[in-house]
């Protein structure tokens, strides 16, 4: 019955009307002293731009999303 059911579609939105934008310039933070967790890493989301954060184990996903969370504190950039 679930396959028969009309497909739902989220509201079209008007990326202008969404607030702010994320930018990060050569961030590096580190999960303590002297152990790094993103080095130099720059990157630039537009609202209501679609972004998929993909990688291997260790490459600094956790790191990124913590740090776009404001729990992982940068210290630098």
């Amino acid at each position: 019955r679930f396959l028969e059911r009309e497909e739902h579609r989220a509201p079209e939105s008007d990326a202008s009307l969404l607030p702010g934008e994320i930018v990060l310039d050569r961030f590096t933070a580190e999960w303590s002293p002297g152990v790094p967790a993103l080095r130099d890493l720059s990157l630039e989301i537009r609202p209501g731009e679609l972004v998929c954060i993909v990688g291997s184990i260790g490459s600094g996903k956790t790191a990124l999303l913590l740090a776009l969370l404001g729990e992982l504190r940068g210290t630098a950039g």
